[in-house]
């Protein structure tokens, strides 16, 4: 019961997939190319399921034929190759789709005749004992039988071969990132498929010379074929998923950023309460949130621009070299630094006049030129959410802003 378990366990992902895309097929019926993904999934799905010792006893019992659920499982592992080659030609001929139909249709009426082969075989041979887990080795030397499985073997690793052949060739001219990944997963889920004719095809030729292999067929086929189904639904998947998930992620991402933005947000908020728009946003609307921040923080570095000090910079600089900072970190505390220090000034002398534009510029304008060629190639989303981290938790700003309220620079 536990190995059937755990064959459930691998196609109930595969199943509620399939009944996803059954869904879109529903909306196009007539393309092929769907099809041939869903019948993909499917095939991997219902071979999963299957193949659990409990459902073989459960098809033999409902048919009265011991064994015979071993020819379901196996026409459906030859209709889940077939199909997973006639979506390798869709793929490979997106903007061809008549040739791309006749080549699927030769496929189909190959692996046709080759179900049909197994049949036959299956059903001229004899195999009176019910084996659910180690039917192929046990009828290793039994006529037709043997045949049967045999054939079924062979036309997997022939399918598969050309899968993964068609994989890698597409793979390299496939311009879709998503796509890419996809047909990488379908090769390793091949190259486990190719694992399992090994295994077994291996198990039974010692059985041909008296040897007993049987655990490469009871138990490393049956982990090969669990990992190779389903890797290789996944990657047909993939593709589709690619869309949402980069949806998905961009969403992760900007949350992480508009939460790393908090630290500098606040203090330049509650330094300088003007900067924050009165309009509310709701909650939900995240990208709406995170450009007000950004617009938030930007209107608060122009505000402070008066209070910069160069002395900061040059200590945050001088520290920098010392740890070895790249130059995109050395300018991001160089950043945090003087906004640190510009804060601290601010706070210390409340209800002073600030010095002038031209003393500011002076003193800041070669830090500045050197921190905007530093962060060439990060947008400014990712640059604050950096300079905020470091406004909040940096070593080195915190020591290069410390000495900012001097005597002296009241007369500066």
């Amino acid at each position: 019961m536990a190995r059937s378990l755990g064959y459930w366990a691998c196609a109930l992902p595969l199943w509620i997939l399939f009944a996803g895309k059954l869904a879109g097929l529903r909306r196009a019926r007539g393309d092929l190319m769907r099809q041939a993904v869903c019948a993909t999934i499917f095939s991997c799905a219902a071979i999963l399921t299957v193949s659990a010792p409990t459902t073989l006893g459960a098809i033999n019992d409902l048919v009265g034929l011991p064994n015979v659920a071993f020819l379901v499982s196996f026409s459906l592992v030859v209709v889940m190759a077939a199909s997973v080659r006639i979506l390798i030609v869709y793929w490979q001929e997106p903007g061809d789709a008549a040739n791309a139909n006749v080549v699927a249709r030769r496929w189909i009426l190959g692996y046709g005749l080759v179900v049909l082969a197994m049949a036959v075989l299956f059903w001229v041979g004899d195999a009176p004992v019910e084996r659910r887990t180690d039917f192929e080795t046990y009828y290793a030397t039994t006529s037709f039988i043997a045949e049967f499985i045999l054939l079924y073997l062979a036309a997997q690793t022939v399918a598969l071969v050309s899968v993964i052949r068609g994989c890698l060739r597409w793979a390299r001219l496939a311009g879709d990132p998503w796509l890419r990944r996809g047909l990488r997963l379908i090769i390793a889920g091949s190259v486990f498929g190719l694992g399992v004719s090994a295994l077994r095809g291996t198990a039974m030729a010692a059985r041909w010379f008296g040897a007993n292999w049987d655990a490469l067929n009871t138990v490393a086929s049956v982990v090969c074929a669990m990992a190779g189904l389903t890797l290789g639904a996944l990657g047909f998947a993939l593709p589709a998923w690619g869309e949402h998930l980069t949806r998905i992620r961009g969403g992760v991402e900007s949350y992480r950023d508009y939460r790393a933005l908090y630290p500098l947000w606040n203090a330049l908020r509650t330094a300088v309460p003007t900067i924050v728009l009165p309009a509310r946003i709701p909650w939900w609307d995240l990208h709406v949130r995170l450009t007000r921040r950004l617009a938030e923080i930007n209107d608060g570095r122009l505000a402070l621009w008066s209070r910069t000090d160069w002395h900061v910079a040059r200590r945050a600089r001088a520290l920098g070299h010392q740890r070895c900072l790249s130059p995109v970190d050395l300018a991001v505390v160089i950043e945090a630094a003087l906004l640190k220090g510009a804060l601290a000034d601010l706070a210390a002398r409340r209800g002073e006049p600030q010095r002038g534009p031209a003393a500011v510029l002076a003193d800041t304008a070669p830090e500045s030129a050197r921190t905007a060629s530093a962060v060439d190639g990060l947008d400014e989303r990712e640059w604050l959410a950096r300079v905020s981290r470091a406004f909040a938790t940096s070593p080195i700003v915190a020591e290069a802003a410390r000495a900012t309220v001097l005597p002296e620079r009241g007369r500066s």
